[in-house]
């Protein structure tokens, strides 16, 4: 799922970066748009400049496989925030350049994704949930958060958030955990009802976010429909909380994923020239 760094520590960088990407600038030069993190630009840029060893590895196929240091391809370094080539809090996407590995005779970059159109009907998310070797997850259910059902259904699953809070108070007070943080969502962009995002439920979770939601046309064609985000409740994917878990309804729970003209549009304000290239 989305995770703070400041709150998680910046060693989960590695699960984030494993083999999702998405777009490139040329050949030699690739740009991952990932999932990121719900903190400021001020903290961004320091944070990223930590991460000399992040790196990407796109033959990731097997569990616990060994990973040779002249087939990863490593994060370009990022000193400030003027380093990052794009970064938008309200799709909750972030683009970052990588370096082809050492080994770029053996192991080229992949073919990226050149093509991206609108969730409609299913689309499969490949990713690593868990850290697992990478695998489909087909999603057949997209929830407009438009929607005045989306609205109300939200808003009764809130509801039944504060109740098992207040329920759980003095517990979560006596095993100190931070019950400011068990929420359904919050009220910045990173809420269920932003707009700029989709919703659907999928059996993704941990370790799979950023991971690309794609379709096959019928001549073969691959595009890019979304991305994953975050699954809500919030708290439901907090360690602190998960003596709570099993009392949670797994159909209450929502996942999200970005739209992808809503980058698209942003990278186009923002960004013109990254965008065209992105978005070819």
């Amino acid at each position: 799922m989305l995770f703070n760094f400041l709150d998680k520590g910046i060693s989960r960088i590695f699960e984030f970066f494993r083999g999702y990407l998405t777009s490139s600038i040329n050949a030699s030069v690739l740009f991952a748009i990932l999932g990121a993190i719900p903190i400021d630009e001020m903290t961004l840029g320091p944070i990223l400049s930590r991460m000399s060893n992040g790196f990407v590895h796109f033959q990731y196929l097997e569990n616990n496989q060994e990973m040779h240091r002249s087939t990863k391809c490593y994060l370009k370094p990022v000193r400030c925030y003027s380093d990052i080539p794009f970064f938008d809090e309200e799709t909750d996407c972030i683009v970052l350049e990588i370096e082809p590995c050492q080994d770029v005779a053996r192991f080229p970059m992949p073919e990226p994704f050149t093509l991206f159109s609108p969730a409609v009907g299913k689309f499969d998310l490949i990713g690593h949930t868990g850290g697992d070797p990478k695998a489909c997850d087909t999603v057949t259910d997209i929830v407009d958060p438009s929607d005045d059902r989306t609205k109300a259904d939200i808003t009764f699953l809130k509801q039944q958030c504060d109740v098992m809070k207040q329920q759980n108070e003095v517990m979560m007070r006596n095993n100190r955990m931070d019950s400011n943080r068990f929420v359904f969502d919050y009220g910045d962009h990173n809420n269920a009802l932003n707009e700029k995002r989709i919703l659907f439920h999928c059996n993704s979770s941990k370790g799979a976010s950023g991971a690309p939601g794609i379709q096959v046309l019928e001549d073969g064609r691959i595009v890019v429909v979304t991305m994953l985000l975050h699954g809500y409740p919030d708290w439901y994917y907090d360690k602190q909380f998960a003596t709570f878990t099993p009392d949670w309804p797994k159909i209450y729970c929502i996942e999200q994923g970005t739209v992808m003209r809503e980058v698209y549009l942003k990278m186009l304000a923002k960004k013109p020239e990254l965008c065209t290239e992105v978005f070819p």
